[in-house]
């Protein structure tokens, strides 16, 4: 079989010690996104190997199951992690009210993930699910990144970030079941 030019460009490439760093492959090779979905179109079903579990692999890999139904989709993430779902609710839930004691939250990164744990937890016995803790601190994020200190900032971004973000940038229900 004949691989089209973008698929050859592109696993030249990606087999590259070059393409280390996915997001560095993407902004050098720009270029071969649009032609991919043609590849999946044009080729027969086969294993898809998706670098990355962020929100963008769930359009990526829906995209794939339209073109290729019966392709096997594998998503590989280098700390094991994928992004929470929302919950499936009729009517939305009531607004929560930031937490209690929220000014004098701890400005270090540990201290920061001990009062979100323990926000959680003391939710949990009201019957209240995590999902809305994590939303009700929608509008001090902000405050509370900018009261972080440059050190633990930086600690923050290096072990806690992916955390955070796949508790707080939640995929669709219907999208994060399969």
């Amino acid at each position: 079989r004949t691989a089209s030019p973008a698929y050859s460009s592109y696993h030249a490439v990606a087999c590259s010690p070059a393409a280390a760093d996915p997001r560095e492959f993407l902004r050098s090779h720009a270029e071969l996104l649009p032609e991919l979905p043609m590849h999946a179109a044009t080729h027969p079903p086969g294993p898809v190997l998706l670098i990355g579990t962020g929100l963008t692999m769930f359009d990526v890999a829906l995209s794939i199951a339209e073109l290729q139904p019966k392709a096997r989709i594998l998503a590989l993430s280098r700390r094991g992690l994928v992004a929470q779902s929302h919950r499936v609710l009729v009517a939305p839930p009531a607004p929560r009210a930031r937490p209690r004691g929220i000014g004098s939250w701890p400005r270090t990164a540990l201290g920061l993930l001990r009062a979100v744990r323990e926000e959680v937890e003391q939710a949990a016995l009201r019957g209240v699910d995590w999902r809305e803790v994590v939303t009700s601190l929608r509008g001090d994020t902000s405050a509370l990144w900018r009261g972080l200190p440059p050190r633990e900032r930086a600690r923050f971004l290096a072990r806690l970030r992916p955390f955070w973000e796949i508790h707080r940038h939640r995929a669709a229900p219907q999208t994060g079941q399969g």
